[in-house]
């Protein structure tokens, strides 16, 4: 099943990040690689659980 979500909102910036163990490259053809998003609309941590923010947090410390 493939569908969207929609286009990003005007102020979401996007881009596509090298994965070079998994051989994605964002300037390859086609292009591929991890998803980064970053904007006041994105996700920025559970509801009066710190200790799970920090945890996704350290998951994923990728920012751009």
């Amino acid at each position: 099943m493939a569908g969207t979500v929609g286009p990003p909102l005007p102020s979401t910036d996007m881009r596509l990040e090298a994965v070079p163990e998994m051989k994605y490259d964002p300037t390859g053809t086609p292009p591929r690689g991890e998803i980064l998003f970053r904007g006041p609309s994105v996700f920025s941590g559970y509801y009066r659980d710190e200790e799970k923010t920090v945890e996704v947090r350290l998951f994923s410390k990728k920012t751009f």
